[in-house]
């Protein structure tokens, strides 16, 4: 069943078949009613009470950075392609990046890196550490394979996300280890970083 209005009626029909009157809007709509006071001059009139502000819907800060490098075991640069908001800073000689205390951050980190190995059929392999919580990270970014010849190169891929609350500042310095993998060579990688601080 259908219903709609008119001007005169309130119709209805099935689907498709003609539409019938229900009722007549005159024989439904009551007399007018009287003239409410104006709402300027009413004497319980108040004045509404401010909203609260609440939060914008920006983040605190945020760094991204990529890079490239060519051997473990040494500090990863980064070339910054977006930050903002003073907490989140990069030491380009150090290859540092300091997370300022007082807030939460989101970390989150991917990239491939080329492996080759110092023997036939052997595992090689690498882990991402960040100089702060390493021994957490070496196991949990731990990424391997079989190299079946010392003249192959092979290239891991790795990802990797955290949470830092930094009651101080925190210093971090990433790095590649092969502390797990010791057959394992490092030819190449390149990766992406980008921090937010989340409050």
């Amino acid at each position: 069943i259908e219903v709609q209005m008119t001007d005169l009626y309130v119709q209805w029909r099935y689907a498709g078949e003609e539409w019938q009157n229900l009722v007549a809007l005159a024989d439904i709509t009551g007399p007018a009613g009287q003239k409410g006071a104006d709402g300027k001059n009413g004497a319980n009139r108040e004045n509404g009470k401010d909203g609260k502000d609440g939060k914008d819907g920006t983040c605190a800060g945020y760094f991204a950075a990529n890079g490239s490098v060519y051997s473990a075991g040494k500090a990863l640069p980064f070339t910054v392609k977006q930050e903002s908001g003073d907490l989140i800073s990069y030491n380009e000689s150090g290859k540092t990046i300091t997370l300022s205390k007082g807030h939460t951050y989101s970390l989150v980190y991917s990239g491939t890196v080329a492996v080759s190995a110092n023997s036939d059929d052997a595992t090689c392999g690498v882990s991402l550490v960040d100089g702060y919580n390493s021994s957490e990270m070496v196991l949990e970014t731990q990424t391997s394979v079989i190299v079946p010849k010392t003249s192959q190169t092979a290239r891991l891929s790795m990802s990797y996300n955290t949470i830092y609350k930094a009651e101080e500042d925190i210093t971090l310095t990433f790095q590649y280890s092969n502390l797990l993998f010791q057959n394992t060579n490092c030819k190449d990688s390149r990766y992406n970083i980008t921090i937010i601080a989340l409050d």
